[in-house]
């Protein structure tokens, strides 16, 4: 009976604090194919999905080719109606999704807030879609710190990795990328060219123009190889499967649900009685869960009784959950409609006043224009009155020195009509002076005219 209450006590606290971290593993392991089991299987993933024109001619060649696939997606290429589609689009073949981040972040390099911002806003997004959260996730870059790791199991998301990179983020040619796979996927019964070489796995693939033109080129290769192309789910272990039959609720899922292929595939390997997992983890196997021994068989008899019950209750208040997030997040529509109208509304009035803003400035323009023409003809005016008044000025200063000159002349003649007249009166009043004394010298003297002389 104590060990009963103990049991129970110890579940009690795993309920209140953290369910998943009684586990025992709170860092979740990351998936990456590389098993021996794996070998002749290949799991082809894609990267950055959707985008609009590229994402369309990959699902046409898987569908063409009856290939399943797995895809990451950026949550930034979730913000318009067509992206959306393409994501159902996605769920309707068959194909696993999961989440790659919001804004492509590497993880190992931010705070672990801004790792749950960039987790929880493309869950927001599933939710919206599918009413249930992505449990597959790829970190951008596979780069991930410990908090980060922590933080994601403890939401119980799988990590996927990958065994084999295709190398076509960026720009590669067609010869390039047929090489590389080549070289990095051989053939099943072929000897291995180079040490990094695989025999199957995941293969890393990026929705890209690039590998959408090759893709149809790389899956006859791949089957001509010997590989087969099998779904993400092959890769994981049955009680990741159960996880993710279980996380999407397949059992209450009908034909008309987003889900209802990928639940069909997962029922497919509902196969779980072997309760281990096999994973790379610091190039080690790590076996997460122990088989039952005989001394403690009564206990975890108990345990797993417990554990039903847990199960049940998490389940109920996981659906109550729902419930308030779906409530919550038609609030969240609402208020991000409002936003989204604002931002229409305050980006339309933004326009127009560009406009008239555009409309004054080409007024006070064309008025500048105007009086720069006007000042420019008056400035042309009084230039050429100026050069008309210079001319005159011009024509003064000649017809001065020419008077000037003139009035030289003239001061000469005048002078020497000046001395010509003094001398003629000098010479007048000689002439004069003379002639009085020679009639006085001519005339006779007698006492009668000596007395007239005289008086």
């Amino acid at each position: 009976m104590e060990r009963r209450f103990i049991v129970l006590f110890i579940l009690l606290l795993c309920v209140l604090l953290d369910v998943n971290k009684c586990s025992g593993n709170i860092q979740a392991l990351t998936v990456d194919g590389e098993d021996r089991r794996n070998e002749g299987q290949i799991a082809i993933t894609f990267d950055d999905a959707p985008k609009g024109g590229v994402t369309d001619v990959i699902l046409n060649t898987l569908r063409k080719h009856n290939v399943p696939a797995a895809f990451f997606v950026l949550g930034k290429n979730l913000e318009n109606t067509e992206d959306k589609k393409i994501l159902e689009r996605m769920y309707e073949q068959k194909h696993f999704v999961g989440s790659h981040t919001m804004g492509h972040t590497n993880l190992a390099k931010i705070r672990i807030t801004e790792v749950q911002k960039e987790v929880e806003e493309v869950e927001k997004l599933f939710y919206s879609l599918t009413r249930t959260y992505p449990q597959l996730i790829r970190a951008p870059f596979q780069a991930m710190d410990d908090k980060a790791r922590d933080y994601l199991g403890a939401k119980r998301y799988i990590i996927i990795g990958h065994s084999v990179d295709g190398q076509d983020s960026q720009y590669v040619h067609t010869n390039h990328f047929m090489q590389h796979l080549q070289n990095f996927l051989p053939g099943v019964n072929e000897k291995m060219p180079r040490p990094e070489a695989k025999k199957g796995g995941i293969l890393l693939l990026h929705d890209r123009r690039w590998t959408a033109d090759n893709l149809e080129g790389a899956i006859i290769y791949l089957r001509q190889a010997g590989y087969k192309l099998v779904p993400l789910s092959e890769m994981l272990s049955p009680s990741d499967k159960k996880q993710l039959f279980e996380s999407y609720r397949c059992s209450e899922v009908d034909v008309n649900n987003i889900l209802y292929s990928t639940c069909r595939q997962l029922q497919a390997d509902y196969n779980w009685t072997k309760e281990w997992r096999y994973t790379h983890h610091n190039s080690q196997e790590v076996q997460t869960e122990q088989p039952p021994t005989q001394d403690n068989a009564e206990v975890l008899a108990e345990v797993q009784r417990m554990r039903v019950l847990l199960d049940v209750l998490k389940e109920q208040v996981q659906h109550e959950v729902d419930q308030r997030k779906g409530s919550l997040n038609d609030i969240e529509d609402l208020l991000k409609k409002g936003e989204e109208d604002l931002m229409k509304q305050t980006k339309r009035v933004g326009v127009e006043v560009m406009e008239r803003m555009d409309g004054f400035e080409d007024q006070v323009d064309s008025t500048l224009k105007l009086a720069k023409e006007a000042q420019l003809e008056k400035d042309l005016k009084l230039l050429d009155e100026f050069e008309l008044v210079s001319k005159r000025l011009s024509k003064i200063e000649e017809y001065k020195g020419e008077v000037l000159d003139k009035v030289k002349v003239l001061t000469r003649e005048n002078e020497f009509l000046i001395k010509r007249t003094q001398m003629l009166t000098y010479a007048v009043i000689s002439f004069a002076v003379l002639l009085s004394l020679f009639i006085l010298t001519r005339l006779p003297l007698g006492k009668g005219r000596e007395k007239k002389v005289l008086s």
